[in-house]
């Protein structure tokens, strides 16, 4: 059979499988035309159709009611790893089986695709092999995941996907008696991987609620990517024809007219299936009437008929009451009915946008769906009366002509200005605005920046002396900076870029400020400015530049909040005492940051109090994170946790309101933190390994999450390869293999981010922790030559980095634990006298440390490592030469006295900081040191009289 035949039939198989069982005669004579070898195909197709259980739930006996038994040669035989169980479902040309993989590895039940016998025709290969490229490409938590994929003995490719048990999203609404909101919150995932296929540039074009199973846990899962559509132009159907027919190939009941018609797929065709499917899930009933299922019917019905606004559906359904009814009157019925507009462009943007508005009804904010207005109506008129119209404007316009002749060219070049400056405007305030807290937005906002800054630089040549447009340029330029490289923010890592546009909004808020001195609007403008450059030069290796911008920050904010304050006033206020504070941790002055942070936390509470909303909230639970930070510093563990525990609440209250990303990633933050208290080695801690576990493993799940969402935001990058290297620290005295594969996948992303920004501070820091970390790991394992190299590479990052910014408190602690290393190294290497070099390195950039700042616990922590390190060195120093008792005696003296000095820290502890385990833990290792370094001694004294 040619790909010609093939595809006549398999779209009046299609369409003809959608019908009423009772509708099929009348449309398969219809369709088929007299042509019975055309008929008998289709029959014979339908009569080997299981609608819908393929993946999901098992049909006992279904494979029995076939009138072919060639499906059955797989069944008890393996497919790679898999052993074939059952068949559970088939379709035209594919069937789906039930395995098990039980390869000794693991054990794991799936569904395996397999082209059907006879169907290998070449149209039908290429599609099977779309779909499982296009399911391969697709990671999401609620669609379907593939596994694996190959071929037959006989040559028929399959692909192998998770087993879903689970009913279709209707059946699973109605059978547990959801409400309407709660029908709404499952719809809300649903629009989520659909809108994660959308960024992917995949259109379903075959939504509908068979295709949605909800499993045993509530999860919805999106299927069947069998007519998937990729819109990257680069990857398109090379065969015009081919493309022509799946584009035809559908379901009626939830197909949008662009579909029927055969026109132009794009992610709004998906919109409109969305928009069916939840009419029918809060109604009861499909939008469109169809009852032959004819082309002709199909057409009318779906392209020119105006679907019933869904509470008077409703109205007539049974199943729903009087109460659900007035629940759709009004917002749901402009929701959906705007998702379903006869025309694509009018439809939402995005799903992402349709759920934003779903989310907004559900929290009785106002939702950017109405009815229609009466501009559009005139549009209406005017196509429907075209003649009439063109010839009263043709009138209009003779009548007009020599006013418009005489004024145009006078006008000409302002106008073009203008439409300039309000493209600009409209693209970098409402646009980028309504984007950017929508989670994969990054390549979008990208987008934004690269058109935005042409915008921008042309009006900035025009502005002279405009007031108005200086400011509108200099707020567009800060926006600009922000998705370039706010490092707070999803950004896309280019932080020079990001300083150069911030500087250009400075530049001109400067000169505004010079002309209105008392402007509120430019005061605020300047302050902003003066944070930004602070916080990006804090993050870019230069602490004491960054503290000097941020102190003018503060002085410029601070009498806004003191008449008449805004609440974007004390947002700004909050953002510029919290970075000051981070500038004086991490230059090591904990103290004064403590103060910074209190401040912040101040101006938290009144904000959240005077105006009560998310991102206030948020705000206050923020600053109980940077109070515990501090607080750690300054060595009291158990009260950092109890501020990150009090914060954790609050964020965890908002996110389960809050679909933002700001709102997620703030949330990660806490779980990383809680897990580096409980117990990463790295930090001051108090030694509960379990629980820090926990909170890491959460914290990934939530990055993990993230990157999938946008893999383009930097932001979110970072935060996986943190939560990576978290897990690593707190297995690394358990199992220092997995330790290993954790710190290589966090490497992994911080090249990645460093092929964007090849000499970002942050990301080559980053590079330089994670190497030391993966060296140390390599060590423990007995791979001495690796770890050195690793440990020799983060050597060298470490030491340039601390060049660009030596005021970098942090570096010291990075610098300290790689000498360490390097020390245990070279000890592992039988080199001694290298290791105590390196160990008095370490000694000496420790005691740099802490005359440079007495608060800093951890500066002190690194003092008695450093003594400790020396104490074990001299302690296990063997030689073979002729003096060696004599040696071995000097060595163990001098092991005492370093023993000595890191049990005097310890002892110490207490006078500077609150007692912990942290502290009593090791100054109880440091004391067993002592004695067993004093017995040893006295052992070689005795030994030698």
């Amino acid at each position: 059979m040619d790909d010609e035949r093939w595809r006549k039939i398999e779209e009046v198989f299609q369409n003809v499988a959608e019908c009423d069982p009772a509708d099929r005669e009348a449309y398969l004579t219809q369709a088929c035309a007299g042509d019975e070898e055309l008929r008998r195909e289709v029959e014979s197709l339908l009569a080997h159709e299981v609608f819908d259980t393929f993946i999901h739930q098992p049909i006992k006996g279904a494979a029995r009611s076939l009138s072919t038994v060639s499906e059955h040669d797989l069944i008890g035989g393996q497919l790679g790893p898999y052993l074939v169980t059952e068949l559970i479902g088939q379709g035209g040309m594919g069937a789906v089986y039930a395995a098990i993989r039980d390869d000794g590895l693991f054990k794991q039940k799936v569904a395996i695709k397999v082209v059907r016998h006879g169907m290998n025709s070449g149209f039908v290969l290429n599609r099977f092999q779309a779909e499982r490229r296009i399911l391969a490409s697709l990671d999401h938590p609620n669609i379907a995941r593939v596994i694996d994929g190959g071929s037959t003995a006989d040559g028929r490719p399959y692909f192998v996907m998770e087993f879903i048990e689970g009913q279709p999203l209707n059946e699973y609404c109605t059978a547990n008696y959801l409400s309407i909101a709660d029908r709404i919150r499952l719809f809300r995932l649903v629009c989520a991987a659909v809108q994660y296929a959308h960024q992917k540039l995949i259109a379903h074009r075959d939504i509908k609620p068979s295709n949605i199973l909800v499993n045993r846990d509530g999860a919805p899962k999106l299927l069947d990517f069998g007519i998937a559509k990729l819109l990257d132009p680069t990857q398109s159907d090379a065969d015009p024809a081919r493309t022509a027919t799946m584009m035809r190939m559908m379901t009626p009941d939830y197909a949008s007219p662009e579909q029927v018609r055969g026109f132009q797929i794009t992610t709004a065709t998906d919109i409109y299936s969305l928009g069916a499917v939840l009419y029918e899930l809060l109604t009861g009933e499909r939008p469109h009437r169809l009852s032959s299922y004819t082309p002709t019917e199909i057409e009318r019905i779906v392209c020119k008929t105006e679907v019933v606004r869904p509470s008077e559906a409703a109205s007539k359904a049974d199943i729903i009451s009087a109460k659900q009814q007035r629940q759709l009157s009004g917002d749901l019925d402009n929701i959906i009915l705007m998702a379903m507009r006869k025309e694509p462009e009018r439809r939402y943007q995005s799903a992402e946008q349709l759920s934003d508005d779903l989310r907004r009804h559900l929290e009785r904010l106002p939702v950017i769906a109405r009815p229609d207005t009466i501009r559009y109506r005139a549009g209406k008129f005017v196509r429907r009366h075209s003649a009439g119209v063109i010839a009263t404007v043709t009138v209009l316009f003779c009548l007009l002509a020599g006013l418009i002749a005489t004024t145009y060219q006078a006008r000409r070049a302002e106008r073009r200005f203008q439409q300039v400056r309000k493209l600009a405007n409209t693209f970098l305030f409402d646009f980028h605005d309504k984007i950017q807290d929508l989670s994969g937005s990054t390549e979008a906002r990208e987008l934004v920046v690269k058109t935005a800054l042409e915008y921008l630089d042309s009006l900035a040549q025009e502005a002279g002396s405009d007031s108005v447009l200086l400011r509108e340029l200099a707020h567009a330029y800060q926006k600009v900076g922000d998705v370039q490289g706010d490092p707070w923010t999803p950004n896309l890592g280019h932080t020079a870029n990001a300083m150069k546009s911030y500087q250009r909004s400075l530049d001109l808020a400067e000169q505004l400020y010079a002309r209105e001195p008392v402007s509120q609007e430019v005061v605020r403008l300047l302050a902003n400015d003066y944070f930004k450059i602070g916080a990006l030069q804090s993050e870019t290796g230069d602490k004491r530049s960054a503290q000097a911008m941020l102190r003018r920050a503060l002085a410029t904010a601070e009498p806004l909040t003191k008449t008449n304050g805004q609440a974007e006033d004390f947002k700004l206020l909050i953002n510029i005492y919290t970075r000051f504070g981070d500038t004086q941790l991490d230059t090591g002055d904990a103290p004064n940051a403590l103060q910074s942070y209190r401040q912040a936390q101040q101006l938290s509470e009144r904000a959240a109090t005077t105006w009560p909303s998310i991102d206030t909230k948020g705000r206050l639970g923020n600053s109980y994170g940077h109070m515990g930070e501090a607080l750690v510093t300054l060595g009291n563990p158990v009260e950092a946790i109890r501020n990150y525990r009090r914060g954790a609440d609050i964020l965890e209250g908002l996110v389960g309101r809050d679909q933002t990303v700001r709102q997620r990633r703030d949330l990660r933050v806490f779980y990383t933190w809680l897990g580096n208290l409980y117990g990463n080695p790295n930090f001051i801690n108090v030694g509960d390994m379990a629980t820090a576990l926990v909170y890491y493993q959460k914290a990934l799940s939530m990055a993990e999450s993230q990157v999938a969402l946008d893999s383009r935001n930097a932001r979110a990058q970072l935060d996986l390869a943190v939560s990576y290297a978290g897990l690593g620290d707190v297995l690394m005295e358990s199992d220092a293999r997995r330790s290993t594969e954790y710190y290589r996948l966090a490497l992994e992303v911080a090249a990645e981010l460093l092929r964007e920004s090849p000499e970002n501070f942050s990301y080559l820091r980053r590079r330089g922790i994670y190497l030391t970390k993966l060296g140390a790991a390599q060590l423990r394992l007995g791979d001495r030559a690796t770890a050195l190299k690793h440990l020799q590479q983060a050597r060298d990052i470490l030491q340039q980095l601390a060049r660009r910014d030596p005021a970098d408190a942090q570096l010291y602690g990075d610098r300290h634990v790689n000498l360490l290393a390097l020390a245990e190294a070279s000890l592992a290497f039988g080199d001694h006298a290298a290791a105590v070099q390196l160990y008095q390195q370490t000694l000496a950039l420790a005691q740099q440390s802490a005359t440079a700042s007495g608060s800093d616990l951890y500066a002190r922590r690194r003092l008695a490592e450093a003594y400790t390190g020396l104490g074990n060195c001299f302690a296990s120093h063997r030689t073979a030469s002729p003096a060696s008792r004599a040696v071995r005696a000097s060595d163990q003296r001098q092991a005492c006295e370093w023993h000595r000095k890191s049990l005097e820290v310890w002892d110490n502890w207490e006078k500077v900081s609150v007692s912990s385990i942290f502290n009593m833990t090791r100054r109880q290792q440091s004391a067993r040191a002592v004695a067993l370094c004093e017995a040893a001694s006295a052992k070689l004294v005795s030994a030698t009289h």
